[in-house]
């Protein structure tokens, strides 16, 4: 089986996978999403590195590399032909399509009737500047988040609407969430990892302030 690895940075995530697929006898081949090629004119069009002659059985994306709006939309494309050539993409391009782009998320998750914090979505300051002022106040903040992000990074809690940024700094989208504060003051939420449909792991996250990612100094717990 000739499986190729996408995993551009995190030495830990790749060695973990590294080690996990070859204590399944399968010694997979390391490559970046921003490696990829498209060549028309005689054979397989879609180059992937390390695999000169056909395509992969399967790929096990574990990061899309980073760059512009127009290249992150090309990696995309590679992955939706690599899934319409009958390759194995995992996870796929729809989900990560899905799961990427927090809007997205919220639209399905609201249509399927999943209780999360209310969350509104819009691209004017203007427009968020009402929203902050109907659904905010002192000591019930919403949430800025950016459209794509993770980790932790650019989060900020929103009182007034003076303290939303500029347009220019949420890239014209503001995404807002209530914040839900704990009734017993921890700084604590979980983590559950879902595969098809089945919880399959799960972690707590604890920390000394609202942020509790492990990338800004949260605590990783076992969930039991």
């Amino acid at each position: 089986m000739r499986i190729a690895l996408a995993a551009d940075n995190g030495n830990w995530h790749k060695a973990r996978l590294l080690a996990a697929l070859r204590a399944q006898g399968v010694e997979p081949v390391l490559f970046s999403l921003a490696d990829v090629a498209i060549v028309t004119g005689g054979g397989e069009p879609l180059r992937v590195p390390g695999f000169p002659e056909t395509l992969p059985d399967g790929v096990l994306l574990r990061t899309i590399a980073g760059g512009t709006f127009e290249a992150t939309t090309m990696r995309l494309g590679v992955l939706h032909a690599l899934v319409a050539a009958g390759v194995t993409v995992w996870n796929g391009p729809v989900a990560i399509e899905r799961s990427v782009d927090k809007a997205a998320t919220s639209l399905m998750i609201a249509r399927a009737g999943l209780p999360t914090p209310d969350t509104f979505v819009v691209s004017k300051r203007a427009a968020a500047a009402e929203v902050v002022a109907r659904e905010a106040g002192p000591g019930r903040p919403l949430v800025l988040k950016p459209l794509f992000g993770s980790q932790g990074e650019g989060l900020q809690l929103i009182e007034r609407p003076d303290d939303l940024p500029a347009e220019d700094a949420v890239s014209r989208v503001y995404y807002l969430q209530r914040y839900v504060p704990r009734s017993d003051g921890l700084w604590r939420d979980y983590r559950v990892f879902v595969c098809e449909g089945r919880a399959i792991a799960g972690m707590i996250r604890e920390g000394d302030g609202w942020i509790t990612n492990v990338h800004l100094g949260g605590r990783p717990l076992p969930s039991a």
